[in-house]
C-alpha cells in the first residue's frame, strides 16, 4: 500500500490507473469517505480501491458502511483491476438501459 495518505484514508498503488480507466470511459471520479471515493454511474456510488493482491483489509469502519449498503440494496464496488472498472462500470448502464 501507498505512503500516500489524503483527508479520507492511504490510497492504493494501483488508483491512478484505475481512476483514469474510469474517466477515459467517461465517468468522473469523486475522491470522498467513507470508502476511496465516489463515482455517478446513473447514481451515485461508492468505490474502494484494493490493491490487486487481495491482502489488504477492509477497515471496520468500510465493513460496516459496506454491510450498510448492501442491507439497503445500495450498489457499492470494489475495484482491484481494470477489469473490474470495465465491468461494473458497462453493466450499471446496460441494466440502467433495460
Amino acid at each position: 500500500m501507498s505512503n500516500f495518505r489524503t483527508k479520507f484514508n492511504t490510497r492504493d498503488d494501483n488508483e491512478p490507473d484505475l481512476v483514469a480507466v474510469c474517466e477515459r470511459m467517461g465517468v468522473n471520479w469523486f475522491e470522498g469517505g467513507p470508502l476511496d471515493g465516489w463515482v455517478n454511474v446513473l447514481g451515485w456510488i461508492p468505490v474502494e480501491i484494493k490493491n490487486p493482491d487481495g491482502k489488504d483489509e477492509y477497515r471496520p469502519s468500510q465493513v460496516k458502511f459496506i454491510k450498510l449498503c448492501h442491507d439497503r440494496g445500495w450498489p457499492v464496488w470494489t475495484w482491484r483491476f481494470e477489469q473490474d472498472v470495465i465491468e461494473l462500470i458497462n453493466a450499471r448502464r446496460r441494466a440502467k438501459a433495460a
